[in-house]
């Protein structure tokens, strides 16, 4: 014999803080027994997540040469990205910075990128 079992929720919560879920949960035994419960849940606000994920540059090079940078930074949070930032670009042998690694060149942001969007620049060296 199966039981049965019902889910509810109810939301509520303000800008920029954590959501209030009530959830009642009811379950239902084979003999027609009921039973239920209510909890609450907080779920964290939407947040935003910057991420590079697009970076494109010649595999070699000739010293002297000019060459090109691809770079797409992307909001792949769930939050808009607003305010205001700086993207940097360094030329690293790994992948940590450190004192001998160049900058290439320092990008500002100002503004909001919404989830999904991203800004791409290329760049001439």
């Amino acid at each position: 014999m199966e039981g049965q079992a019902a889910f509810h929720s109810a939301m509520r919560s303000t800008k920029n803080s954590a959501a209030l879920t009530a959830v009642t949960v009811g379950v239902a035994d084979a003999a027609g027994a009921r039973d239920q419960t209510t909890f609450t849940l907080r779920v964290p606000p939407a947040q935003p997540d910057l991420a590079i994920v697009k970076l494109v540059a010649p595999g070699d090079l000739d010293t002297g040469a000019p060459f090109n940078v691809t770079v797409r930074e992307a909001n792949v949070g769930r939050g808009a990205a607003t305010g205001r930032w700086i993207q940097k670009l360094w030329l690293s042998r790994d992948a940590g910075v450190d004192a001998g690694d160049t900058l290439l060149g320092s990008y500002p942001f100002v503004g909001t990128l919404l989830p999904g969007q991203f800004i791409e620049r290329t760049l001439q060296f």
